[in-house]
């Protein structure tokens, strides 16, 4: 079974400074609220400790970041439980000046109820990842 959708936000910098935050998968783990470790493990791949946002649940994934210097994209490949999570992050100028909008395209394939309780927790998670990142901004509202 595959979930695709599409999260639109707006980050507090400019393209270059916004992208570079989620080309760095330290930096963006220092913003991401489920991350609890990250081990890189060659150019571009890493094993990703996350925790559940309810319970003692945590669990560990492999996973991908390719930065497309040429273009205004990064794409993620995850490999949580029985899922393969791709999300291709794609950044355009903001109408205000140093400002980003990102679009998530999302996709999500495997059995239904995994990709239902990942499907939410982007959902609810991914809003306050991008506060986080536009705090780091000098957004504080």
């Amino acid at each position: 079974m595959a979930n695709a959708f599409i999260l639109d936000h707006l980050i507090h910098a400019d393209v270059k400074t916004a992208k570079a935050v989620f080309a760095d998968l330290n930096q963006f783990s220092e913003h991401h609220p489920l991350f609890i470790k990250l081990e890189q493990t060659g150019p571009d791949s890493f094993i990703v400790k996350e925790r559940m946002p309810f319970g003692p649940v945590k669990f560990t994934y492999n996973a991908q970041v390719i930065n497309k210097p040429d273009s205004d994209e990064i794409v993620y490949i995850a490999h949580p439980f029985f899922i393969i999570l791709t999300i291709t992050f794609s950044f355009s100028a903001g109408e205000i000046p140093n400002t980003s909008k990102l679009k998530e395209h999302i996709n999500i394939k495997g059995p239904g109820i995994f990709t239902y309780v990942l499907k939410n927790l982007i959902e609810k998670m991914h809003p306050k990842l991008i506060a986080s990142i536009n705090k780091k901004f000098g957004d504080h509202g």
